[in-house]
């Protein structure tokens, strides 16, 4: 397990350099313990890595999903080389180690380990893709790739770092970028002018008090927003024509991004504005009393909590209604530098994916 994410960590699958590298690395890792895996390869370095273990029945199939792509390191942030796995007082470092280059180390050798010396009564799926951290594009095409499996699945696994906690809700991500428009102008005679700053100030001032909806969530709490980023402006004596924010929307389930983009555009009634969605992820939602949950829950011994991020977990809800995320690593490792993860965390969230196939797959 500590040579597969050695490995993993190893290549590099930053956006800028693609999945491609560490697709081949899991292939390779599953080849060599005789499950069937394939790589879906598109725009020469993005890729996805499925693997399958094949049951005595059709239906019943469990699906572990993750992804293989990690966000970028800065190497004078690290104490060490961010791309080698380092070992150091239990701890090993490294780009990916929690988030989730570990977590999937852990589940592909559960993966092999449960199935070397017994038959699978039911399908084993398992799926690594690109672009979490950025687009979702991996899971999407594999979502549209596997369809097949709608109704057919037992339930979901999404290996995210949790401290495996078990995860059964998210709130959901709109990020916007809004843009007001004036006329340009001498800073000495601004009055000739329509100045976009001012306008963008009153947008930011009404934003900051926005309640999309009265709603709360039991574990959720409050939809959210929070202004990130601002441009505007050339230089001090112009007026300026043009200025932008962006902001990080989370939503509950139940809100849609219709109803937040209606709720902004009423609040900003009579700011002339434009607005693009960045991106959209839904809110994610497992009911407390499903049946692969609470199968969940005693093999953890956990009650179900939530995240502060988001993952691909609501692209798979097409495919089944009994999704949970739960993966070894802490969740505050995620896009830090000196990322890590700890040996005996690496072997327990393996112990307990082996747990997890050994009841759903393998049981009767």
């Amino acid at each position: 397990m500590k040579k597969l994410l050695r490995k993993l960590i190893e290549a590099n699958s930053t956006a800028e350099k693609g999945e491609l590298e560490a697709a081949k690395v899991l292939k390779d890792f599953f080849v060599k313990q005789n499950i069937d895996c394939e790589i879906g390869q598109w725009d020469e370095n993005r890729a996805n890595v499925t693997a399958k273990i094949k049951g005595e029945k059709s239906d019943g199939a469990i699906l572990i999903a993750g992804h293989l792509d990690v966000v970028p390191a800065l190497k004078n942030s690290w104490h060490s080389p961010p791309f080698t796995l380092t070992e150091e007082g239990g701890h090993l470092f490294g780009r990916g180690t929690a988030d989730m280059k570990g977590p999937l180390a852990a589940a592909a050798s559960a993966m092999a380990k449960t199935a070397e010396n017994k038959t699978a009564k039911r399908d084993i799926i398992f799926t690594a893709t690109a672009g979490e951290e950025t687009n979702s594009c991996g899971i999407l095409r594999f979502a549209e790739k596997e369809k097949h499996l709608e109704g057919r699945l037992r339930g979901i696994i999404v290996p995210e770092p949790t401290d495996l906690k078990l995860v059964t809700a998210h709130k959901g991500l709109l990020w916007l970028m809004l843009k007001t428009t004036g006329k340009t102008a001498h800073g000495s005679i601004p009055h000739e002018g329509k100045n976009a700053v001012v306008k963008m100030a009153e947008a930011v001032h009404r934003l900051s008090n926005i309640k999309f909806t009265n709603q709360t969530h039991p574990l959720l709490g409050e939809s959210t927003i929070s202004i990130n980023k601002i441009s505007g402006g050339s230089a001090a004596n112009v007026v300026p024509d043009e200025c932008r924010i962006w902001a990080d929307i989370r939503l509950l389930p139940g809100q849609s991004k219709d109803v937040a983009l209606k709720e902004i555009s009423r609040l900003l009634e009579g700011v002339n504005f434009e607005a693009e969605t960045k991106r959209y992820v839904d809110a994610f939602e497992t009911e407390p009393d499903d049946d692969f949950v609470k199968e969940l829950e005693t093999l953890s011994s956990c009650k179900p909590e939530t995240i502060f991020f988001t993952t691909d977990a609501p692209y798979l809800k097409q495919l089944s209604k009994s999704i949970a995320v739960i993966g070894p690593g802490k969740p505050n490792m995620c896009h830090k530098p000196d990322e890590s993860i700890t040996e005996d965390e690496l072997i327990k969230g393996r112990d307990f994916y082996a747990d997890a196939l050994n009841c759903f797959a393998f049981e009767d």
